[in-house]
């Protein structure tokens, strides 16, 4: 039973889940497809009446079709007082979000008090706007870095005709560097060309790993990209050390595979791939299963130390 509460969880994590399967959409493309973006405060929260709750679900079914807008079963109904529009033009104090949240798909409740980051599209029923996406449309921590940044964004997206490929990779750079916004950045930079990386930006990329005490797992991408630098001893050890950490741990499960391919990507050892390989398969082990990872961790660091 564990194996596969694992399996699930790890799954939800990634935005697979089953019945739902809700794209990763990082930051810069949420400041792309919203109309809308605010700073705001949550100052109520109600249930949404039946005849408004069928108006918001016909048209968020056209929204969605036109430009990514989304609201669930839209249950619920947050007010939120507006403190600063970061994008788009509207006269509005105060506006209302139609939601659904769930912790087994990781949709984010709104809370009274809570100050937050919106990235919406105006639905046309009255004072209503819909999140641009149900779980990566509203953040609510960071939030100070999460404003600096956007406004960075759109500031040379606004001021020149096509946005700076320079510019834009060095956002990138910057956001993946950005302990709270690491994922941000990193989500995209895994997918972009190797040649876009020049010795200063790799160079900056791997101060930031190194300088984090644990690995998270929203750092598994930024332990991806730069262990694809090549062999770097200090990432290396780094990668042991953390490795070492993970026997300790309950959530061992969450980084322990991501730094075990983090080393062989920079060690490219026979020996490291067949405990990587051993290590996928206790996946499907009927018992013993903790001891058994636990078991070839230990075996990876020990080959580790004969490198």
């Amino acid at each position: 039973m564990r194996k596969y509460c694992i399996i699930l969880l790890l799954l939800i994590l990634s935005g697979n889940s089953f019945g739902l399967s809700i794209p990763e959409r990082p930051l810069m493309t949420m400041i792309e497809k919203s109309e809308f973006i605010v700073y705001g405060v949550v100052i109520d929260t109600f249930k949404t009446d039946s005849i408004t709750q069928q108006l918001i679900i016909t048209e968020n079914r056209e929204n969605r079709k036109k430009r990514l807008c989304w609201c669930g079963s839209a249950s619920k109904t947050a007010k939120i007082k507006i403190i600063t529009t970061l994008k788009g033009h509207q006269q509005l104090d105060t506006i209302l979000i139609p939601y659904h949240s769930s912790g087994y798909y990781v949709l984010p409740d709104f809370n009274i008090s809570d100050t937050l980051i919106l990235f919406l599209n105006k639905f046309s029923y009255k004072s209503y706007y819909g999140k641009t996406d149900p779980r990566f449309g509203v953040k609510t921590s960071a939030v100070a870095n999460y404003i600096k940044f956007t406004r960075r964004y759109l500031d040379f997206s606004e001021n020149t005709d096509s946005i700076n490929t320079k510019l834009k990779f060095n956002w990138l750079i910057d956001l993946a560097c950005c302990k709270n916004l690491t994922w941000e950045g990193t989500k995209v930079l895994r997918n972009l060309s190797d040649t876009l990386f020049t010795d200063s930006t790799k160079s900056k990329l791997t101060k930031s790993l190194l300088a984090r005490e644990t690995l998270k797992r929203k750092d598994e991408y930024l332990l991806e990209i730069v262990s694809e630098f090549g062999f770097n001893k200090n990432v290396f050890d780094y990668c042991v050390k953390n490795l070492e950490k993970t026997l300790n741990d309950d959530l061992y499960y969450l980084t322990s595979l991501d730094l075990m391919q983090a080393i062989y990507e920079m060690d490219n050892k026979r020996k490291y791939k067949k405990l990587i390989d051993n290590y996928f398969d206790t996946f499907y082990e009927e018992k013993d299963e903790k001891e058994k990872q636990l078991a070839i961790i230990q075996d990876f660091i020990t080959e580790t130390k004969k490198h």
